[in-house]
């Protein structure tokens, strides 16, 4: 069964991305989770995967709002939402995980949002680290 999903997963990766958050939908359903309650500890692990929960230090250019950008893509990132591992950056009236912003601007084969989301040419990585 394992490797139907992982085969699955990997043909929706390659052949049809855009549709890659409708079938964690589908599978998520209450119904099923009900029945699978793995599910629901698999939906937590990967929540956490997503967007693991950061400290923001007092002084840190991240402790404000600010913008950022991944690539051509540009939002603005409330540190306080990212702090607690919420979704952090509105692009427009739209919030996103710091993954699904890397997504949205076309960097969807990296695997690290820390250094592809980057304010004033610093990676959020390096600000995460310096302060």
């Amino acid at each position: 069964m394992r490797t139907g999903l992982y085969k699955l997963l990997e043909w929706i990766e390659k052949e049809q991305p855009q549709n890659i958050r409708q079938f964690w939908t589908c599978v998520f359903t209450n119904n099923l989770m009900t029945h699978y309650p793995t599910l629901k500890k698999l939906q937590d692990s990967l929540l956490h995967v997503q967007n693991p929960a950061v400290d923001i230090v007092e002084g840190s250019p991240l402790q404000n709002q600010t913008t950022v950008t991944c690539g051509d893509q540009q939002g603005v990132l409330y540190p306080a939402k990212l702090a607690k591992a919420q979704r952090c950056i509105m692009v427009g009236k739209n919030w996103f995980t710091p993954s699904a912003f890397q997504n949205l601007s076309g960097k969807y084969k990296s695997k690290n949002w820390k250094q592809s989301i980057r304010h004033n040419d610093c990676t959020l990585g390096k600000l995460l680290k310096v302060f």
